[in-house]
């Protein structure tokens, strides 16, 4: 417990620290001025784009869950999806929130493997698409893969690309991860942790459904790349779309790096080294860095308040693995 409590302070501590460092180099005065040229209808656009995102996910989270018999509401997991919002303020990356989700899902649906598998699969599938949406938009802009740096990292989301595509598709390494599995020596966790194996492997004999997910997927992602020119717009700034598709993924995937709570400090450094990239300069890139922390916190919070007024954060009588 006292290790736990060390690492949470300390990515707790990385965070602020690297927040800390991004502000105090910022030009304030240039900040300022961005912010000041906020657009309020730009800002309701951005929320919209916002549950367009969380309703895509669902959509594709109910797809998982419908093929494993599961048949939930959308509305109860677009809640879900919004108190895994608030879950990710107090965890590594997105790990809380999708923690958060699964589990209560899980006590309603009475099943933790097929609630946990498919919380996966829905991000699984995403960081699939994600990685593609950024390989082919650099395919039509070939100055960008010259540039060593981004050049290096859309070679490592490559070879990530694939190793993915092996974790789902092979046989082989399945078998594989289950004999790993029989040679740990916590019985209980391991058991549970077959069960969740189990889920997601079985989606390789759904050629169909795993399409449809990866279409919603790229929807999904391409949102996400129009969600960050909305913020740039909504500060009466200018970005390539077809640029922000390839930064933008490499940015998000720098988030996903468990080294502070909700990529605090590690999304706002990401997105002024990469808009730069865009032609935004750091005030710039700051500036759209905060008013998408902003609407994520506010996010947040909705969630907070669904998590409070669900019945299902208390876990029932009794549940499977």
């Amino acid at each position: 417990m006292t290790t736990r409590k060390t690492l949470q302070g300390l990515k707790l501590f990385f965070g602020t620290a690297m927040l800390a460092f991004i502000l105090w180099r910022a030009n304030w005065e240039e900040v300022n001025r961005v912010l000041k040229g906020i657009s309020p209808a730009w800002i309701a656009v951005l929320f919209l784009i916002s549950f367009a995102l969380i309703g895509v996910s669902c959509v594709k989270w109910e797809l998982f869950l419908a093929a494993r018999g599961a048949k939930v509401p959308f509305l109860q997991l677009f809640k879900l999806y919004l108190v895994g919002y608030f879950f990710n303020n107090f965890a590594p990356s997105n790990v809380g929130g999708d923690l958060a989700r699964g589990m209560m899902l899980g006590r309603q649906i009475q099943s933790q493997s097929n609630s946990f598998g498919t919380v996966f699969l829905e991000r699984f599938t995403g960081l699939v698409a994600l990685i593609l949406m950024a390989l082919t938009a650099a395919l039509f802009r070939p100055d960008l893969i010259l540039n060593p740096t981004l050049a290096l990292f859309l070679f490592l989301m490559a070879g990530g690309f694939a190793v993915l595509m092996l974790f789902l598709l092979s046989r082989r390494f399945q078998k594989f991860a289950y004999v790993i599995l029989e040679r740990l020596p916590l019985k209980k966790i391991t058991a549970k942790l077959r069960a969740f194996l189990e889920v997601v492997f079985a989606f390789r004999e759904h050629p169909a459904l795993m399409c449809k997910a990866m279409a919603l997927s790229l929807v999904f992602h391409l949102l996400t790349v129009v969600n960050t020119l909305a913020a740039c717009r909504a500060l009466g700034l200018e970005a390539d779309l077809m640029i922000l598709a390839v930064v933008v993924p490499i940015v998000l995937i720098i988030a996903i790096v468990p080294v502070s709570f909700n990529a605090l400090g590690i999304m706002e450094g990401a997105f002024v080294f990469f808009l730069a990239y865009a032609e935004l300069d750091s005030a710039e890139a700051l500036s759209v860095a905060l008013v998408l922390r902003v609407k994520t916190l506010i996010l947040a919070a909705m969630g907070g308040v669904f998590f409070v007024l669900d019945p299902n954060r208390h876990p029932p009588g009794s549940m499977d693995a």
